[in-house]
């Protein structure tokens, strides 16, 4: 069976990839069909681009996932379609940035971020305990020396975030940055990288992009410009190149190789000093690719000069508390917290409080929601037909639509780094 999804999905990107070479080869056709167009009428003409478009490595993202989540992905990004038509029949759409769906996604990942660390706080006491907590004679005559290690563990972990928070306070106060301003800002940023990580840990989502939810939308709604200096903007501005969207976050994916060397009973020390020397090697690569990519290549408006328009907008059109903003930034943690209080108290509530979060980036997870909507309703048919038994069976199909267009579609992507001519993308 894997074969057989690996077949489809690479034979799908293969034949297409020749058929940008050789145009006289036939295609088969994978381009999204926009619904939009048809709803030509107030208030329908509100809903924006809406693609359905199935992408093989989606449908298999899709199959992977708890059917909850992949069920609460697509409902929820239809609400927020709702939500545009709604206001455009009562008319809020004359309010600027109506419907607020970054400040109500950033209140929602703000909401599972502080719920995660309200149900770990236990966890975190017992760490605080074990850091403060001294070797003492009566351990070592007592032989436990698993838990002196993790007492180690624990405070060099500790060590290494207070050290690291330090250094990035001192780099944005040197960039010209206001320590409380910095603190606030990284301070959001943390919440938001704890939100994505449990839901990375929790569901495994197929994307976690973020382009409307960031820590200067937090900033900028609640403070206003005119009340954070100029030099502070600046800095804001030129964080920009790693707080535009949070597709590739580090913070999961170094959970993840946690998980994996834990689950390979690898030795923690050299696996750590292979991450650290990775982030430094890292953050020099990517300082020069950025370098390259703008002025060699071209780079994009949004990633070359995206940070630069938000700074010249700040400084010569100043603004306020945005009140509006504000409230929906709430609005959206209640309601992630009301999601979260139904799904505890009743079996029955089918919504994950995730979909909620995920689908408010209606652009990024616009390309993926009808896969996973597909996905979704095959993944209930196989099991009332079959139950357990059947998905198992038909699981290595949905990996081989993974593995085919990843491996076939990232070939095309190596041809086009390589020779420097335009390829076959399975992804547009």
């Amino acid at each position: 069976m894997m074969w057989l999804g690996f077949a489809i999905a690479g034979g799908i990107d293969l034949i297409n990839g020749t058929h940008v070479f050789f145009p006289i080869f036939p295609e088969i056709p994978v381009h999204q069909a926009e619904i939009s167009r048809y709803f030509t009428e107030k208030p329908w003409n509100a809903m924006g681009w809406t693609p359905l478009y199935i992408l093989p490595f989606g449908v298999g993202l899709g199959f992977l996932i708890p059917l909850e989540m992949s069920f609460s992905l697509w409902v929820f990004y239809l609400f927020w379609k709702g939500e545009r038509i709604l206001g455009k029949a009562m008319g809020l759409q004359n309010f600027p940035g109506f419907p607020y769906d970054g400040p109500q996604g950033l209140g929602a990942y703000l909401a599972i971020a502080c719920f995660a660390l309200y149900s770990g706080r236990r966890h975190f006491y017992t760490i605080l305990k074990n850091i403060f907590q001294f070797n003492r004679r009566s351990d070592i005559l007592s032989c436990q020396f698993d838990k002196s290690r993790e007492r180690t563990e624990y405070r060099w972990t500790v060590l290494g975030l207070v050290v690291g928070l330090c250094l990035l306070g001192v780099f944005s106060y040197k960039g010209g940055m206001a320590l409380w301003t910095a603190g606030l800002y990284f301070l959001i940023y943390y919440l938001l990288a704890i939100g994505i990580t449990r839901i990375r840990a929790e569901v495994g989502p197929p994307t976690h992009e973020m382009f409307v939810i960031h820590p200067r939308q937090f900033l900028i709604s609640v403070l206003g410009t005119r009340h954070i200096s100029p030099p502070s903007l600046t800095m804001m501005s030129l964080y920009y190149t790693f707080n535009r969207g949070y597709r590739a976050y580090p913070m999961p994916h170094t959970l993840e190789g946690f998980k994996l060397s834990d689950t390979a009973k690898m030795r923690s020390g050299p696996f750590v000093l292979a991450m650290m020397l990775a982030v430094v090697a890292g953050i020099f690569a990517s300082f020069w690719a950025y370098l390259v990519v703008s002025y060699k290549i071209g780079a994009n408006p949004g990633l070359g000069s995206g940070g630069y328009n938000l700074l010249r907008t700040w400084l010569y059109f100043p603004k306020e508390t945005d009140f509006p903003s504000v409230i929906f930034i709430c609005l959206g943690f209640l309601f992630m917290g009301f999601i979260r209080w139904m799904r505890t108290r009743f079996v029955f509530w089918p919504f994950h409080p995730a979909g909620y979060a995920i689908a408010s980036s209606i652009w990024t997870f616009g390309w993926l929601w009808f896969s996973i909507f597909v996905s979704w309703a095959i993944k209930v048919i196989l099991l009332r037909i079959g139950g357990i038994r059947l998905y198992h069976k038909m699981l290595p199909f949905f990996l081989g639509l993974l593995l085919g267009e990843f491996i076939i579609g990232g070939a095309w992507v190596l041809v086009r780094l390589f020779w420097n001519i335009m390829v076959y993308s399975f992804y547009r």
